[in-house]
């Protein structure tokens, strides 16, 4: 049985599922209906727009979308204090936002100034083509605004993957003189 604590109450509350019946296939289901319906373009949100103001559409779009990844990080045996998902288990977080938002990499691109190959090897964590760490900040930085996100939480995960990269990567004394 899953041990019930506040936050995971709150965030199957949110999603409407219940804790004991929580799985990650009912999770997603859920998330992307939810995301459909309240979503500013979706024909079902506007009588809710006549009835709410954006701000309050854009509030619960961002606790559907809080409780979405801490649910993800638990169904996927991570829970970390700060119910952010690990790197190494969650989708990349910059092409999930962007496609989350409906942008494409050229949109992406036009409007961060940043050229598409490079978003592609950022989206792709491929680190060793990509320049040093603190341009990609300042990338992150630019994106962010433009997926409507913490700039903050992005870096962080950047920084995280960017270090399991080197570890990964990292080669032993033996192997640098082969």
């Amino acid at each position: 049985m899953i041990m019930q604590n506040d936050d995971l109450v709150k965030a199957c509350r949110i999603l409407d599922l219940s804790p004991e019946n929580l799985n990650l296939k009912s999770l997603k289901e859920k998330y992307w209906k939810l995301l459909k319906i309240y979503r500013y373009e979706s024909m079902a949100a506007i009588p809710l727009i006549n009835d709410f103001a954006q701000e309050e559409i854009n509030s619960f779009l961002s606790q559907l979308e809080e409780a979405y990844r801490f649910l993800l990080a638990y169904c996927q045996g991570s829970r970390q204090n700060d119910h952010q998902a690990d790197s190494r288990q969650l989708t990349n977080p910059l092409k999930e936002l962007r496609q989350l938002k409906g942008i494409d990499l050229k949109e992406l691109s036009e409007k961060s100034g940043i050229s598409q190959l490079q978003l592609q090897k950022l989206e792709a964590e491929q680190y060793d083509q990509l320049p040093p760490l603190v341009y990609l900040k300042l990338f992150l930085k630019k994106i962010a605004p433009i997926l409507g996100v913490s700039s903050e939480k992005l870096i962080t995960y950047y920084e995280k993957s960017h270090q399991l990269w080197i570890e990964k990567n990292k080669k032993s004394p033996a192997e640098k003189t082969t």
